[in-house]
């Protein structure tokens, strides 16, 4: 059987760890930098932040990406982290 690529799937306690890390993310602008099929992205937008961006170089996850996520305040964005094609100062720490 080939192994699934779907969130439920294969989230695990280090997804979880992540979650917990990323504290209250409500009104936030996120950068999630090789977000693969979204999962993170998932998750934060129902933690209720602002919107959130995820980028990856690998345009299949993309594609897994969009179809798993869909909510208006999340977008997926072929790039990679050496050459962001952002405005400055749009995610802030």
């Amino acid at each position: 059987m080939r192994y699934r690529e779907d969130i439920e799937t294969r989230f695990t306690a280090r997804h979880k760890a992540c979650i917990r890390f990323s504290g209250d993310v409500r009104d936030r602008v996120i950068l999630d930098v090789g977000c693969w099929i979204g999962w993170y992205e998932r998750f934060m937008a129902e933690k209720g932040c602002k919107f959130i961006t995820g980028i990856d170089t690998d345009r299949n996850a993309l594609r897994k990406a969009k179809k798993n996520v869909s909510v208006d305040r999340c977008e997926f964005v072929c790039a990679s982290a050496h050459r962001l094609p952002f405005r400055a100062n749009i995610f802030l720490i």
